[in-house]
């Protein structure tokens, strides 16, 4: 008398990473590098934070902390070398498969069964990736607007902070002011004395 049995194959796992990449708008006032320092402070003081360590435990000065940001669960770095803010997502999905065997096949039958087991459970997986990878953007797509937001707030104060340097370098600065209208147009008034 035969009977039925199942065989558990061992779980298959798959890395999903999904990467948004936005590069901010800066004018160029003054140098790359100083625009890009400009825009980092400019991050800094909106709250985002250091990730390299205290400044005592670093024992290579040369390398640079990078900032990042944290929202609705991703996290968001500044890479000042590019020049580009990155939010990255990563998650891993598992697929699990079994087989049911005869207790009267034969070693090439059971093997067979095995064999297309395994072959259902890779297309599984790659399936189980794909939808992930679609969830995955569809979460960088939710955070895409605050990001954004981040950026322009961050290059505006960029932009001023570059102009108010640009001017002291003319002359003397008598007085400065700057604004944000409705539409996100940044305007900038200094009065310079010249040397």
């Amino acid at each position: 008398m035969s009977y039925a049995y199942k065989i558990k194959l061992e779980r298959l796992s798959g890395e999903v990473n999904q990467e948004g990449t936005w590069r901010p708008n800066l004018m160029e006032i003054l140098s790359p590098d100083e625009m890009k320092a400009l825009f980092r402070e400019a991050l800094r003081e909106l709250g985002w934070q250091s990730n390299a360590g205290s400044e005592s435990s670093r024992t290579d000065t040369t390398e640079k902390d990078h900032l990042s940001w944290v929202i609705d669960g991703v996290t968001c770095s500044f890479d000042e070398e590019q020049g580009v803010i990155k939010a990255t997502v990563q998650e891993t999905v598992y697929v699990e498969q079994t087989v049911t065997a005869d207790s009267d096949d034969s070693a090439v039958l059971k093997q067979a069964r095995i064999d297309e087991g395994k072959r259902q459970q890779k297309q599984k997986l790659e399936s189980a990736k794909v939808d992930k990878s679609r969830q995955l953007t569809a979460q960088l797509v939710t955070i895409e607007k605050k990001i954004k937001a981040q950026i322009d707030q961050a290059s505006h104060q960029t932009h001023a902070e570059a102009l108010k340097i640009k001017a002291a370098r003319l002359g003397e600065i008598k007085s400065s002011q700057s604004s944000v209208d409705a539409e996100g147009t940044l305007e900038v008034t200094i009065h310079v004395q010249m040397k």
